[in-house]
C-alpha cells in the first residue's frame, strides 16, 4: 500500500465521519420515534428462540451479520478472476478481520471505549471470530488446489513427453508386431494416438512405417468415434461371405470426466452389442 492510497483512505475516512455527525443531527428530533421503531420491530421481536445450543436471534442481530458477511463476500469475490486471486484476497481479509479481535486486551475494555454492553461486544467478537476462520479456511483450500493444478501440469507435460520419447523407442517393435497382423489384402488392428498438448508439428503423424499407427494432434471426439467403430463401417470384410456382426468391447483407463462421458454415449449403443469396461485410473 503507497503513501497515496494512505492519504486517500485517512481523508475518506474523515470525510464520511462528518457526513455522519451531520446526518445524525439532522435526525435527532426524531431518534425517539426511530428508538422506538428499532426496538419494536428488530431489536425485540426473535427470529429464533432461546435453545440449549442456539439463540436467542433477534431480527437485528440477523440483519447485522447478514450485512458483515455480504460485505466480506462482496469483497472477496469483487473482480477476481481466478480462484488463487480470490485465495489470496481471503488471507487478506482474514488479517483485516483480525484487527476486531485482537484491538484489545480485554473485551470490556473495548466495550467500553466503544459505548456498548459487553454482551453485544462478545456477540461481534464471536461473529468476527468465525469469519476470520472461514477466510482461512478458504485461502487454504484455495493455495492447495492451486498449487496441485500446477503440480498436474507439470507433471502432465512431463508425462507427454517422456511418452512420446517411449512410443519412438517403441517403433521398430511395433513395425515388426504389425507386419503379420494382416487379413488378405487388409488388416486387423489400428492405432490412434491423441496427444492434448502442443508437441506435435502437425495435426497428424504417421507412427511406423505401415499407415496404420498415427498420432493425433488435440484431443478425440468419442462421440463420432464410437458410433463408426459399433456400426463396423472401418472394419474390412472377406469378400462373398456374410458375417454375423460381432460384440464390441469399450476398455477405457481415465479421469472421472472422461468416463462420464464415455458412459454417456455407451448407453446409446448397448442394444447394439456394446460393453464398456472400466479399468482402474492412476493420473
Amino acid at each position: 500500500m503507497d503513501i497515496l492510497t494512505i492519504y486517500a483512505i485517512a481523508v475518506g475516512g474523515i470525510f464520511t465521519s462528518l457526513v455522519i455527525i451531520r446526518v445524525l443531527k439532522v435526525f435527532a428530533p426524531w431518534s425517539n420515534a426511530m428508538n422506538v421503531f428499532i426496538c419494536q420491530h428488530l431489536a425485540y421481536p426473535y427470529v429464533l428462540g432461546r435453545h440449549s445450543l442456539l439463540g436467542p436471534w433477534t431480527r437485528a442481530g440477523v440483519f447485522l451479520h447478514l450485512i458483515y458477511l455480504a460485505i466480506n463476500l462482496l469483497l472477496l469475490f469483487l473482480n477476481s478472476i481466478s480462484m488463487a486471486a480470490a485465495g489470496r484476497r481471503a488471507g487478506t481479509l482474514s488479517l483485516f478481520n483480525m484487527i476486531f479481535l485482537l484491538a484489545s486486551w480485554h473485551l470490556s475494555n473495548l466495550a467500553d471505549i466503544l459505548g456498548i454492553s459487553l454482551r453485544i461486544y462478545r456477540r461481534m467478537h464471536r461473529a468476527a471470530g468465525w469469519v476470520v476462520v472461514a477466510l482461512v479456511l478458504f485461502h487454504v483450500f484455495a493455495m492447495l488446489q492451486g498449487k496441485s493444478h500446477e503440480d498436474q501440469e507439470i507433471n502432465t507435460g512431463r508425462l507427454s513427453a517422456i511418452i512420446i520419447d517411449v512410443a519412438i523407442s517403441m517403433q521398430g517393435l511395433l513395425n515388426d508386431l504389425l507386419k503379420d497382423d494382416v487379413l488378405d489384402d487388409g488388416y486387423i488392428l489400428a492405432i490412434s494416438v491423441y496427444v492434448g498438448r502442443g508437441l506435435l508439428s502437425h495435426e497428424k503423424l504417421p507412427f511406423g512405417k505401415h499407415d496404420r499407427a498415427f498420432i493425433y494432434q488435440g484431443t478425440p471426439d468419442y462421440s463420432i468415434i464410437i458410433p463408426a467403430e459399433v456400426s463396423g463401417e472401418k472394419i474390412e470384410r472377406l469378400p462373398n461371405i456374410r458375417d454375423e456382426r460381432g460384440r464390441m468391447l469399450l476398455i477405457t483407463s481415465a479421469s472421472a470426466r472422461v468416463r462420464d462421458n464415455l458412459r454417456h454415449i455407451a448407453r446409446g449403443y448397448l442394444h447394439q452389442r456394446l460393453q464398456m469396461l472400466e479399468l482402474e485410473y492412476q493420473p
